[in-house]
């Protein structure tokens, strides 16, 4: 049976799937991360930090949410010196924004810690 059904197969065609894809989406908005790399939000702490913050909250509410963080604090350094109520006030709108704002201060505590703040 499996020789007769790879008989019938054609071969997948990844270029035409890829056109054929990007056909797809190409009026649907970009992805969160991405626009916020287009932002100048482009740097290893930016996107690690945005990526804690958007889970299971709307893509549409992720950047807002994102640029508030980002524009009070934008380095770990900066974040590391925030309490978690603050973060988790200018996160608020985020899904249990609590949690987040305890990973996001513990993350940038550790950049901080180890790598001296060089990370960004």
């Amino acid at each position: 049976m499996t020789e007769r059904l790879a008989l019938h197969r054609r071969p997948f065609g990844g270029d035409s799937a890829r056109s054929r894809a990007c056909e797809a989406v190409r009026d649907l908005p970009r992805a969160m991360l991405f626009s916020l790399a287009a932002d100048c939000f482009d740097f290893p702490f930016d996107q690690l930090a945005s990526c804690i913050r958007s889970i299971r909250t709307l893509e549409e509410e992720t950047g807002p949410i994102i640029h508030s963080l980002i524009s009070w604090a934008r380095t770990p350094t900066e974040i590391s010196r925030l309490t978690v109520g603050e973060i988790g006030a200018l996160i608020g709108r985020s899904t249990v924004h609590e949690v987040r704002a305890r990973q996001v201060l513990a993350i940038a505590r550790e950049a901080v810690g180890m790598y001296v703040g060089a990370v960004r």
